[in-house]
């Protein structure tokens, strides 16, 4: 279930939309890890997109 953020209304819900999406990866990287069970090397495309949206969460919560 995803979530609804007023982006273009609200300045704060951009930085929570940021946040949710490096939490979502998060959990999504567990999940594959934990329950599928798959190899780290099979997980280095979502770290990536981890890492990418974390620093990019950064750069948004600190200019904000």
């Amino acid at each position: 279930m995803g979530a609804a953020f007023d982006v273009l209304g609200r300045d704060e819900d951009i930085v929570v939309a940021f946040a949710w999406c490096t939490s979502f990866l998060t959990f999504e990287a567990l999940k594959h890890r934990d329950e599928e069970e798959n190899s780290w090397n099979s997980l280095l495309v979502d770290f990536w997109r981890l890492s990418t949206a974390h620093s990019q969460y950064l750069i948004v919560k600190n200019f904000y």
